[in-house]
């Protein structure tokens, strides 16, 4: 009996393990289709999304070389339109800024892409505070 009653113990705990990993595995796997970059979540997201979907992003594109009618493509209408700094003219003819979030310390984050004759020349992500 008591031997009996020790392999039931060992398939219970297999089985709770086995339950634990393929819950787990559910998770992760639903939390990177989450943080994965799509045209969609960028444009229909909430500053939040956008966030949460920057790093694949910088990971899987690179804008440098992109006209500008590729990126409003890739990631609908900027935001925010600066023209060049002083110090900057030679190389950047203007910016776009496409909001990501806001932080409550540094205040809104964007994605700042430079174009020159309407070729991404440069991108980051810096805060408007910083401009």
């Amino acid at each position: 009996m008591n031997k009996k009653r020790r392999n039931i113990n060992v398939i219970y705990i297999c089985l709770g393990i086995v339950i634990l990993i393929f819950s787990i595995s559910i998770f992760l796997y639903q939390r990177r289709q989450s943080l994965t970059f799509s045209t969609e979540k960028w444009i229909n997201g909430a500053d939040t999304e956008r966030y949460r979907v920057l790093d694949d992003f910088t990971r899987n594109y690179n804008l440098i070389g992109m006209s500008a009618d590729d990126v409003k493509i890739l990631l609908g209408e900027y935001s925010i339109r600066r023209e060049a700094f002083p110090s900057d003219e030679k190389r950047v003819d203007y910016y776009w800024g496409y909001i990501i979030r806001y932080d409550d310390w540094e205040g809104m984050e964007v994605l700042l892409i430079g174009l020159k004759d309407d070729v991404v020349v440069n991108y980051g992500r810096t805060y408007l505070s910083e401009l």
